[in-house]
């Protein structure tokens, strides 16, 4: 998976808000590349802001030098690794990633349950749950695997993405979801890669609003940042809202409106 100036803005957002501290263990599902439509000299930028360390901040910047310069095999595998150094700090990592780069990724099928003996402070699921073709699985497993107080990062389709994947998503599958488990929803954001756009979205109204309105776009994005606070509790799949009675009178209209 890659990271575009979506996940970037993301993550920032995230660490600018104090949502996610340095330190933290991290899991992705899916091992991620740097896409390229971030200035490097952005994420120096980044770096000198975020690293406290002067040294530790100038080994983070001539090793993006070196891989920019030399273009080894992986490369853009390499400037993702200082992309999650600069926002998360020193942190463990690890990924479930059938094709893998490294033994740093377990190469594992998500459409099985996973154990992997520990929890994670953050597990990221930038565009791969939507390759997955037991999607409850990969949402338990995600569920599973994040420690208590910790965060699940998703950037799945939405619109457009034709044969893409399995799935695209809708934004009920977010706002049940964190119904049904008692997720805190941090950041949800709505995107569009080309030309970039996105937009904070702050209910369903929102959403339902923008397509009413035809600002949906052809190739669209929905990204969340979900914050786990269920105490142990077991993962639980969602009930669709207007089946169960939770939409409003102006949502659950629009359900019947917006086919």
């Amino acid at each position: 998976m890659a990271i575009t100036n979506i996940e970037y803005a993301l993550l920032r957002q995230l660490k600018d808000s104090g949502f996610v501290k340095d330190n933290s263990a991290l899991l992705e599902l899916g091992q991620s590349n740097w896409y390229g439509d971030v200035p490097l000299s952005t994420l120096v930028d980044d770096i000198r802001k975020n690293v406290a360390s002067e040294s530790e901040a100038n080994e983070m910047i001539g090793q993006i030098e070196r891989l920019s310069n030399d273009q080894p095999r992986n490369w853009l595998f390499g400037i993702a690794d200082v992309f999650w150094e600069t926002f998360l700090g020193p942190h463990s990592y690890a990924a479930i990633d059938l094709h893998g780069i490294d033994d740093r990724a377990h190469k594992l099928d998500l459409n099985e349950p996973i154990n992997l003996d520990q929890q994670f402070d953050i597990v990221c699921n930038f565009g791969t749950a939507e390759h997955v073709f037991n999607v409850y699985q990969v949402f338990k497993t995600v569920h599973d695997l994040t420690k208590e107080n910790g965060w699940m990062l998703h950037g799945l389709p939405f619109q457009g993405w034709i044969d893409h994947g399995f799935y695209n998503f809708q934004p009920t599958f977010f706002f049940d979801l964190c119904e049904a488990n008692g997720y805190a929803p941090g950041i949800f954001l709505y995107a569009e890669t080309i030309p970039p756009k996105i937009v904070s979205i702050d209910s369903r109204a929102t959403i339902l609003n923008m397509a009413e309105r035809g600002a949906i776009g052809h190739n669209a994005m929905l990204y969340v940042g979900l914050h786990k606070r269920s105490r142990g509790k077991p993962f639980k799949p969602p009930v669709q809202g207007y089946y169960s009675a939770r939409l409003d009178k102006d949502a659950a209209d629009k359900w019947k409106t917006l086919r």
